[in-house]
């Protein structure tokens, strides 16, 4: 039986001609499970649109047994779409229509073509994902997230797909919508392809495929062993890498070693010929004869110093690229019993509901340093709630007392950065106008920002690169911020960029509240107390 999926030695090159990824091999079995892992910009997306053919490889060959659908990475980019057009029937439901209503021309029959029973499948197909049957021009902004996954799913259950890819998609979904999510692709005769930074939905996976700058690699199991198997395979290269430094230390010392004993012997011959009384002849000889000689060792030596220093070459490629950010703060010095947040009997009500936004009013604290997550699904008032924290609006009923004007908010698209300005104009704009321009360069190289780098446009950025410099800007305050509110931070990044994230957050000492649908973000960044919006 043929596999769903299989890529035999595919390349890809940018439109420019750049190289993005080379000689990716591997095969996909029914009703497997495959998670995708790897930087921003490593060609995950890029290769998903080579399995859907949406583009195609400059080298190799890519063979799909099987219908396959795509779920793209936003789902909010169906906002503006019917229930008819996302699942790609609207011309058909037309044209039936047409037909029942005696005014259907020749056309029609050519679209309905074999679905005369589309009306009933869709029926079947909504109940199958307990998806409430809503009419099919009701539009998908009108969906919670959970119900536009269920949508999707029906979609592929009307398409008989076999095959599913999805790119990142649990990014903006609340926890209800994760589930339906996982749910679904637990299909055992299913096969998924699903590149993301998910943490939770990865240890789902029945296997990890890497890419890096080493290519593309695949380990056999699911997150956690994936990264139990990277840490040994680390700890290994850096012994062999280390070991073929030393070997090439040694052979180095030999090398000088020998030419030093070359150079006294032929010094030493020339007196020793000299002192004997030798004829022309007998010196040529000996000179010819010790030159070949010792050609002869340093081309022996030549050879081992190359096949050390291609070893050391070598080790190097086959160490993955790791970057890590140095944070160097100073204490917030807050006092253990600061007053930061006080939240008494809190609610708000929009102007064209009958009911407050929340069942109960809302009564929490945040006390010096500690930490706070908000948990809600989407729409229960987490972005409102922050928003009257804030001061921007104000609530219907209860009040909120603010110990600190040091507060710094960071949301997932970092929109206090200025789209248009660099990342020197933006730091230079959050810093104090006696920081000279090699303190500022100091700064960006600790969020790894080198050279020309900081010449580069904010919306040039990718998701992970924005979020550096908006935690540079923020450590270049002259005052470190006391409170520090965090609003789905980790939307958009790869695990790579949220491991940077948490490395700055961890060396943060003020009082934080954060949003954020990201379980393993939130038991890494230690929150002290959870306030529930369910």
């Amino acid at each position: 039986m043929s596999s769903p999926i299989s890529v035999s030695d595919i390349r890809y090159n940018l439109p420019d001609g750049t190289l993005l990824f080379q000689n990716f091999n591997f095969s996909v079995q029914k009703g497997e499970k495959i998670g995708l892992v790897g930087k921003n910009g490593v060609g995950k997306t890029t290769l998903l649109r080579l399995l859907k053919k949406e583009i195609i490889a400059t080298q190799g060959d890519i063979k799909i047994h099987g219908k396959t659908t795509y779920f793209p990475q936003n789902l909010y980019d169906f906002a503006n779409k019917s229930i008819a057009e996302i699942l790609e029937v609207k011309e058909k439901v037309n044209s039936l229509q047409n037909v029942f209503s005696g005014v259907a021309c020749e056309k029609d029959f050519q679209i309905i073509d074999q679905s005369w029973d589309l009306e009933r499948e869709i029926t079947l197909a909504f109940h199958a994902v307990k998806l409430f049957p809503y009419p099919l021009n009701r539009m998908g902004k009108s969906l919670s997230g959970g119900e536009l996954i269920r949508l999707l799913f029906a979609k592929l259950i009307l398409d008989k797909s076999d095959i599913l890819l999805l790119d990142e998609p649990t990014n903006n979904l609340d926890g209800y919508a994760k589930i339906d999510l996982m749910k679904n692709i637990i299909q055992p005769n299913l096969t998924v392809l699903i590149s993301s930074h998910d943490i939770e939905l990865l240890n789902r996976m029945d296997r990890i495929f890497e890419i890096s700058n080493l290519g593309l690699k695949v380990y056999g199991g699911n997150y956690s062993f994936y990264r139990e198997q990277q840490e040994i395979e680390e700890i290994a290269n850096a012994n062999t890498l280390d070991n073929a430094k030393q070997n090439l230390k040694k052979i180095q010392n030999i090398s000088n070693e020998v030419l030093k004993k070359i150079a006294h012997k032929s010094a030493t011959g020339k007196e020793k010929a000299k002192n004997e009384g030798m004829s022309i002849l007998e010196l040529q000889y000996k000179k010819s004869k010790a030159e070949k000689t010792s050609a002869n060792l340093l081309d022996i030596h030549r050879k081992k110093l190359f096949e050390a220093e291609n070893k050391v070459k070598l080790s190097k490629e086959n160490i993955r690229e790791k970057f890590s950010i140095q944070v160097d703060l100073e204490n917030a010095k807050i006092p253990s019993c600061k007053e930061i947040i006080i939240c008494e009997n809190l609610n708000f009500q929009y102007p064209n509901s009958q009911y407050p936004l929340w069942k109960k009013n809302l009564n929490f604290s945040l006390i010096g340093n500690k930490r706070l997550a908000i948990l809600g699904n989407n729409g229960s008032g987490k972005s409102t709630l922050i928003k009257i924290i804030l001061g921007e609006i104000l609530p219907q009923s209860g009040t909120v007392k603010l110990g600190t004007k040091k507060i710094v908010y960071l949301d997932q698209s970092c929109s206090f950065l200025e789209q248009e300005n660099t990342i020197l104009e933006n730091m230079q704009k959050c810093a104090l106008p006696s920081k000279k321009l090699h303190e500022i360069r100091i700064s960006a190289g600790r969020f790894l920002f080198y050279g020309d780098d900081i010449f580069k446009k904010i919306n040039w950025l990718s998701g992970g690169e924005k979020m550096r410099v908006a935690l540079a800007c923020l450590f270049l305050q002259e005052n470190v911020p006391e409170l520090l509110i965090l609003d789905e931070p980790t939307n958009n990044l790869d695990i790579h960029s949220i491991e940077i994230l948490l490395s700055s957050l961890k060396s943060f000492l003020g009082a934080m509240l954060v949003v954020s649908h990201d379980k393993n973000f939130l038991e890494e960044l230690n929150i002290s107390e959870y306030i529930s919006l369910f």
